[in-house]
């Protein structure tokens, strides 16, 4: 793995420097070329970034159910209600929860598993429309770590925590806050992956927005 590139875009998410949908969106989702390809039906990707794309499915499904059991949690919510009385500015947990919602079922809808065949030596042979879901399942993940970062570093969230912490009774509920690094580091090794097979030659820049007939 190529420690230096993961460490400089690691140093930029760290900084605040590539936290918004646009910029992580610009790190990872690959757009197809101007000439779409046709009669697609399957596609041949490197066993190393297929693993890498199944990686972050799961640490996706991991990071959705934490976000959940964060919102469900009553240490959590009597929390949040004392920081509201306070006047802290905090995010909108209900729109939140309504986004998490939405994420989950889209995670539903895609199982990367199915209909996944070993192709070629190296290779695993993939329906177009999965290739397809592995972009947007990298698009998607931009906004939601987006999204968290957003809620926890860009509001007040932390301040009340911090508060109960300093008084000597700091929180002890659910965090969610190492599954949403873990994903976007899985995001992160995964677009490494992809850059490196297609330096080699063994894979296009534009594989997963190929379009099927």
């Amino acid at each position: 793995m190529d420690r230096n590139k993961l460490g400089e875009v690691m140093n930029r998410v760290i900084r605040g420097e590539a936290t918004d949908v646009e910029s992580l969106r610009e790190m990872f989702v690959r757009k197809a070329g101007a000439v779409p390809v046709r009669n697609t039906r399957s596609i041949n990707v490197p066993g190393e970034v297929y693993d890498r794309y199944w990686d972050v499915y799961k640490l996706s499904v991991r990071m959705a159910n934490m976000l959940e059991r964060v919102l469900d949690d009553n240490e959590h919510a009597l929390i949040m209600d004392e920081a509201a009385q306070l006047g802290y500015r905090l995010p909108d947990f209900e729109v939140f929860r309504e986004e998490i919602r939405d994420y989950r079922e889209a995670l539903r809808e895609f199982r990367p598993v199915e209909r996944a065949q070993l192709g070629p030596k190296g290779y695993v042979k993939i329906p177009a429309e999965t290739a397809r879901m592995f972009n947007n399942l990298m698009a998607y993940n931009c906004f939601m770590v987006s999204r968290v970062f957003d809620g926890c570093f860009n509001t007040e969230y932390m301040r009340h925590f911090k508060n109960y912490k300093d008084s000597g009774h700091p929180y002890s509920g659910p965090t969610a806050l190492q599954e949403t690094l873990d994903t976007l580091l899985a995001m992160v090794k995964t677009n490494i992956a992809e850059n490196r097979q297609i330096s080699r030659g063994r894979q296009r820049p534009d594989w997963p927005s190929l379009v099927a007939a």
